[in-house]
């Protein structure tokens, strides 16, 4: 692996060991709130200051002090293991299903000013990392429909109600930003159905619940994310856009230092399972997808065979090491479903039987 790549790849491990203080203060309140016979496990958990401001945050005090402040995200990991022991297994719907007002971190106080949910849900994509690096959106869209889909990654031990706050997050984020109700087409969801509380789901999304299904995804028609936000102030978005990308690793803020080709490398080495939509990256480069392609094909080049190029390279890498298993690869590698993967795989295994 290249020096480059190794310091990218330190540069992120960094940034998604912690978590936005904020994250794990309000989930500390909520979980104490709910059930107080659990506070000495909280208590072990956080420290003092943590805790004092866990203590102002449920008075109803300021607490803008930690607006940009990190927490290790192994603290915010075991107050999720904590409350998926307490015993309630649909905690995660309840916790999502509300918005607190005075818990929002630097990127919820950005997006709150965007000027549409499509802008909201696009920057918060992107700078997720700002929240918590673990947790891996993409947003793909069609000519229909708009679909966030989400996971955390097969090596954190995330409990399932954690999943379960993220994804009611974005129906009641989506409802307080815009003012109104966020009408979801319908909702896939990892969990078998018999796993599942149909009846509690099926009233937080109003919408078809699919069970079972290879990825957890909520489904939007293109009218609903083009809602205007309640708050818009590009003013006030740009000023806590500069805040909030100050927070950036360095990896990040190198990106306006390199070549195009580059900055699209330096993307995947970041996050694959982000920028490995085309959408995405052309919309943190500032430009459309079209010109992306074009700017590419200037360059003899396409994204394709760049992507292409990175994935080809990281499976070397990652076959050399003899580490990982195939659903490990294809998930480093920033595949959606193993069934790509494999095919992927034919394809390198043949050029690498060639080059031999």
């Amino acid at each position: 692996m290249s020096q480059e790549l190794q310091t990218s790849l330190s540069d992120n491990k960094a940034l998604s060991n912690t978590v936005s203080a904020i994250a794990v203060i309000d989930l500390a309140r909520e979980l104490l709130q709910r059930d107080m016979s659990i506070k000495t496990d909280v208590e072990q958990v956080l420290d003092a200051s943590s805790l004092a401001h866990c203590q102002q945050l449920q008075q109803g005090e300021d607490i803008s002090e930690v607006l940009t402040q990190r927490l290790p995200e192994q603290q915010l990991i075991q107050l999720w293991q904590l409350a998926d022991k307490a015993g309630d297994k649909n905690l995660g719907w309840k916790i999502g299903s509300q918005v607190v007002i005075p818990a929002q971190g630097i990127l919820a106080h950005w997006i709150r000013h965007c000027q549409t949910l499509e802008q909201a849900f696009l920057t918060f994509v992107k700078h997720i990392h700002l929240l918590n690096a673990s947790e891996r959106w993409q947003l793909e869209r069609n000519s229909s429909y708009v679909e966030l889909i989400f996971r955390y990654p097969s090596e954190k031990a995330y409990p399932y109600i954690a999943l379960q706050r993220s994804l009611a997050s974005i129906k009641s984020w989506g409802e307080y930003l815009s003012g109104s109700d966020l009408q979801v087409s319908a909702l896939f969801l990892t969990v078998n159905i018999n796993e599942a509380d149909t009846e509690l789901i099926e009233h937080v999304f109003q919408c078809p619940v699919y069970y079972d299904q290879p990825i957890n995804k909520i489904q939007l028609a293109l009218s609903e994310i083009q809602k205007p936000l309640v708050q818009a102030n590009a003013l006030i978005a740009g000023l806590l856009s500069q805040q909030a990308l100050a927070c950036e690793s360095p990896a990040e803020k190198s990106l306006m230092e390199n070549t195009l080709t580059e900055k699209i490398w330096k993307l995947f080495e970041m996050d694959i399972q982000s920028y490995s939509q085309v959408n995405l990256t052309a919309e943190k480069l500032n430009m459309s997808r079209a010109t992306l392609y074009r700017r590419l094909k200037a360059s003899n080049t396409s994204f394709t065979n760049l992507l292409e190029k990175y994935r080809y390279q990281l499976w070397e890498n990652l076959i050399a090491k003899k580490g990982s298993d195939n659903m490990r690869m294809s998930e480093l590698l920033g595949f959606n479903d193993p069934s790509s993967f494999y095919k992927a795989r034919k394809r390198w295994s043949q050029v690498k039987d060639r080059t031999k």
